[in-house]
């Protein structure tokens, strides 16, 4: 007999098996033409709101397009192999556009219930059948969101940095001028095309007023320091697929400026023919190779771009019939560019601009995954590099000792990242260094990389922390080139991670041991050089690390409770 789980994820397949039958009598390919401009629709909508116009209603449309959006576009991709026609661009209609909006929320409600399902399954929410085909899932009292506080820890030094900018922008006296000269330019070169689309003229004040901005936004995206530029993925260098997303970044940016201008000089035009534009595709590509290698000689070791190698570029930025994985994942990114035909690609103003380093990692992993495992290999080097040039930085008469082998009667038993010593104080950090990627919104991605985070780090600790406690202490100075000396050592460990340190957290974690993002161990470095002067020790900023930790500041999450209904099934969410 199916326990709640299975029938409830048996019911939503056979939702979307339903929704996959009526995708396929779309031969001309209407739907994900709709699809995307709808999207980007609201994209923009919810880009542009001010504090007065939020609303729960916005957020929780806004969520279930962003979950269905990847989910339809995968499957109407998947049913033909190709369309009738190589591109299209109708005129807005209406009731196309709430069929394909009404789709991709449903789509997204069935994603949305089975990130439920898999959450009921690790414990986190509890599942009960009510009736035959309604289910209901209770938040337990004691349920945190700690994914939602260590995103808004990310945010907010991401807002810092765009406040700290724009600030600097303002009071240069080369930008004096500069935002009055953009609206003119882009006034006097916009114009509506066949009476309903948009067309416009280049200018390179535009373009390159746009490319720096974008080059600023995508630095502040999660992921952007994943790689080193000059390691190669499929033979192209990094830096080149990073200027390409910055490239495809400015376009969305620049192309918001002319809708606006437009919009302005015709308010009658509707913003979802202007929106959402398609590009012949040789020549897209082609303008990739010119932006490459316009901007890319100002970074160091660039090389000019070649035919093929922006052919892989194309490859692992765009969405594909031959690598339709990429947006089959639960929470999948909204894609960059989706290739209609050989001939055609369309443009998601959207997805360049919400997570377009998840798309790149995505599109990497996927294409080069023999690359990728490998050059996953340089991060513990590269962070640790920034670990010390950070304390460097901040705190007088450190010494580091990296990649320190702890052994027991010759056998390896753990290695030491890095080893910070701080002789006046007998202070010693040991840090165990995790660079995992960001996941994202993806369900699988989360639920595999929390596990090998929190199995690995929690085993890490337990073994230190043994091996600490049977060496005797001038056996423990020895090996961390101290000084003898009868003082006890006050040693400290952290698990500092790129992303989601609070996985590594037990019911009782030990006082000695932290967990912490390189934002969140950035922020008490910057905390303890504010607030201590020149008395700043390690040990202040263990315990800043400890102060701020996810675990130790957030409350118990409530969400709003509602009732979701599609044809088959309808599902609730209760708190307790």
């Amino acid at each position: 007999m199916e326990d709640d789980f299975d029938t409830f994820m048996s019911a939503l397949k056979a939702e979307e098996d339903q929704v996959r039958q009526e995708l396929s009598a779309d031969r001309m390919g209407f739907f994900p033409v709709y699809a995307m401009r709808e999207y980007d629709f609201f994209f923009n909508r919810f880009k542009e709101r001010t504090d007065g116009d939020s609303s729960e209603e916005l957020d929780e449309m806004y969520y279930l397009l962003r979950l269905g959006l990847p989910r339809g576009l995968a499957l109407a991709l998947s049913l033909r192999d190709k369309y009738d026609v190589p591109t299209i661009m109708p005129v807005h209609k209406e009731s196309l556009a709430a069929k394909a909006r009404e789709t991709i929320v449903r789509l997204g409600i069935i994603e949305h219930g089975r990130r439920l399902a898999v959450a009921s399954k690790t414990g986190e929410l509890q599942l009960r059948r009510t009736s035959q085909r309604s289910y209901e899932f209770t938040i337990p009292s004691t349920w945190i969101d700690y994914d939602l506080y260590e995103e808004a820890v990310e945010r907010h030094f991401a807002e810092q940095g765009r406040k700290k900018y724009f600030e600097e922008y303002n009071r240069s006296k080369a930008t004096q001028g500069l935002e009055k000269e953009l609206h003119q330019l882009a006034h006097a070169n916009v114009f509506v095309f066949m009476d309903y689309f948009i067309g416009y003229n280049a200018h390179p004040t535009l373009d390159d007023h746009f490319f720096g901005l974008a080059y600023f936004f995508v630095s502040l995206s999660p992921g952007f320091d994943s790689f080193k530029f000059n390691l190669k993925f499929g033979g192209v260098s990094y830096i080149k697929y990073m200027l390409a997303v910055v490239y495809l970044y400015s376009l969305a940016l620049k192309h918001e400026w002319f809708c606006r201008a437009l919009l302005r000089k015709h308010p009658d035009i509707d913003p979802r023919n202007i929106l959402t534009i398609s590009s012949e595709k040789e020549g897209f590509i082609a303008n990739f190779a010119e932006a490459l290698n316009m901007y890319g000689p100002s970074f160091d070791g660039f090389t000019f771009t070649t035919s093929a190698e922006l052919e892989v570029i194309y490859k692992v930025l765009s969405a594909r019939r031959d690598n339709i994985d990429v947006l089959r994942p639960n929470g999948a990114p909204i894609p960059m560019l989706l290739e209609f035909s050989d001939t055609s690609v369309f443009r998601c103003l959207a997805g360049a601009q919400e997570n377009p380093i998840q798309v790149l990692l995505n599109g990497l992993r996927h294409h080069f995954p023999d690359d990728y495992n490998s050059n996953q290999q340089t991060r513990e080097a590269s962070l640790q590099r920034a670990i010390e040039r950070i304390l460097r930085g901040g705190f007088d008469g450190l010494v580091f000792k990296r990649n320190v082998i702890l052994k027991d009667q010759g056998r390896d038993l753990t290695d030491i990242d890095l080893v910070v010593v701080e002789e006046r104080s007998n202070t010693v950090l040991l840090f165990q260094i995790k660079a995992q990627d960001s996941y994202g919104s993806e369900l699988n991605a989360r639920l595999n990389r929390s596990k090998r985070f929190a199995d690995g780090s929690r085993r890490w600790v337990d073994v230190t922390k043994d091996w600490l406690s049977r060496t005797a202490n001038h056996d423990l100075r020895s090996r961390f080139g101290m000084s003898r000396s009868p003082q006890a050592l006050n040693v400290r460990l952290i698990v500092l991670s790129r992303f989601f340190a609070h996985f590594g957290f037990e019911e009782e974690t030990p006082e000695d041991v932290t967990y912490c993002t390189w934002s969140q161990f950035f922020n008490a470095v910057t905390k303890a050089e504010a607030r201590h002067g020149q008395l700043r020790t390690l040990g202040a900023l263990f315990s800043l690390i400890v102060r701020d930790e996810i675990r130790r500041n957030v409350d118990r999450t409530i969400w709003p409770e509602r009732n979701l209904i599609l044809e088959k099934v309808e599902f609730a969410t209760v708190n307790e």
